[in-house]
């Protein structure tokens, strides 16, 4: 599946492809409307960790060319799609000084989250 640089380009065509292949691992038989928004923000999440994942292994390499040349094993990428996120996602500076941001936000944070999946207002009802 195609890693899009914003969730925005992600063609109806290939959402529903997406859907299929997590229909055969899950066992979803009459998908309710918020079942579908769930799925989607389940999808979203997947290929934010993807790029993620993406722009790590971009970022072991000095020079633009030897990271399109050294695509990842994982993600089955297509070699086009791997260089259209090289030149023009990852070698953005916008991008780049967003993640250094973002980078910097993360360290000042006092404590980190360990709920895991559970809501914040479980986790106060079970406290409390």
């Amino acid at each position: 599946m195609r890693v899009p640089a914003k969730w925005k380009d992600f063609e109806k065509s290939e959402l529903s492809v997406a859907f299929d292949q997590l229909g055969m691992h899950l066992s979803i038989d009459n998908p309710e409307e918020e079942t579908k928004e769930n799925v989607l923000e389940l999808l979203k999440h997947r290929i934010r960790h993807q790029r993620h994942r993406l722009n790590k292994h971009f970022g072991k390499f000095t020079m633009l060319e030897e990271a399109i040349r050294n695509k990842p094993y994982f993600g089955g990428l297509t070699q086009a799609n791997w260089e259209l996120l090289c030149t023009n996602l990852f070698s953005d500076p916008q991008y780049q000084e967003r993640c250094k941001i973002n980078r910097n936000n993360r360290k000042k944070m006092i404590t980190n989250h360990n709920q895991g999946s559970r809501s914040f207002v479980a986790a106060r009802h079970i406290l409390n």
